[in-house]
């Protein structure tokens, strides 16, 4: 197992901010109901540019009814070689409708 593996998420449906750090034998999120388990999942998917109605995790059709303010963020920073991290952030806005993605810091 590489260190690498976390999710942070910006006023994000139920979350203000929060840092999700899954270990390498993690296959399930369990809670009691309204604690968030879904919006793990949506912002995992989202982050990596699904579509909001693709996995079910969602009642929204479009990306910024699942920000809390006019602006929120998910950020996934994935496994990579040592000393290296890749790093996909959606940057999510009511304001302007839409959605931008970066790579490791760039456009994509």
């Amino acid at each position: 197992y590489v260190p690498g593996s976390i999710v942070r998420m910006h006023n994000f449906l139920t979350y203000d901010h929060v840092e999700f750090r899954p270990g390498p034998h993690l296959n399930m999120i369990i809670g009691p109901n309204g604690t968030g388990k879904s919006s793990i999942a949506c912002a995992i998917a989202l982050g990596l540019n699904w579509p909001p109605r693709r996995p079910k995790y969602s009642r929204s059709r479009n990306r910024t009814e699942l920000i809390k303010a006019t602006d929120g963020y998910i950020e996934i920073e994935l496994k990579g070689k040592i000393g290296k991290k890749n790093t996909v952030r959606g940057n999510l806005s009511s304001t302007s409708k839409g959605s931008t993605y970066n790579l490791s810091g760039r456009l994509a």
